[in-house]
């Protein structure tokens, strides 16, 4: 007997949508339809568990990030400054930087304040509130 594939169930379960013969009886067209469907759920099941290989660089950079803007509270950083003190953030775009930085802006960890050369970056003393850091 030949190996049933993905292809030909497909075909089968449009054919019989469709209401034309198949090679298929409507059972095993379910049964496959079901395989599929816990597959699927199994996949984004373990995928909603595990963060990606990006997520956990950026947690890394980030920490860096907090690093130095908690050893130098009173400071604010732009871009360049913060690429100066974190190789990983070397060559990093504005769009890059402020990718990361909007999760720490967003839990009030970071303000960012304009500038004329773009964004710098502060920490947000514990005390301080984000209110009191951006009037």
């Amino acid at each position: 007997m030949a190996k049933i594939t993905k292809k030909d169930m497909f075909t089968a379960i449009i054919n019989l949508l469709e209401g034309n013969e198949t090679a298929y009886s409507a059972s095993e067209c379910v049964d496959f339809c079901k395989a599929q469907i816990e597959l699927l759920s199994k996949r984004s099941a373990t995928a909603s568990r595990k963060p990606s290989k990006e997520k956990i660089e950026n947690d890394a950079v980030r920490e860096l990030i907090m690093a130095v803007l908690t050893d130098a509270p009173d400071e604010t950083f732009n871009r360049a400054e913060l690429s100066e003190l974190i190789p990983e953030l070397e060559g990093a775009t504005a769009n890059r930087l402020a990718g990361l930085m909007r999760p720490l802006v967003d839990d009030g960890k970071v303000y960012k304040v304009p500038d004329k050369k773009g964004v710098r970056y502060g920490y947000v003393k514990p005390e301080l509130t984000i209110e009191d850091s951006e009037g």
